[in-house]
């Protein structure tokens, strides 16, 4: 009869999941950017896709101490 093990370990790839997040939260931001402006300033567009990143970031990964 075959061993089955007993553990298993997962490794999840951290830059893959950041890189998805940053990419869907540039998107997310420049979308909410243009949302009711049609051109909308600089500053405008980077504070909605700094928060809209951050916002994808903290889906899934938590900062701070526990």
């Amino acid at each position: 009869m075959k061993k089955i093990p007993t553990t298993w370990a997962i490794q999840v790839d951290a830059y893959r999941v950041m890189e998805e997040a940053v990419e869907r939260g540039i998107s997310i931001g420049w979308r909410r950017a243009h949302k009711h402006v049609e051109s909308p300033d600089e500053v405008s567009i980077k504070d909605a896709v700094e928060q809209a990143v951050m916002n994808e970031l903290c889906e899934y990964f938590k900062f701070g101490h526990e």
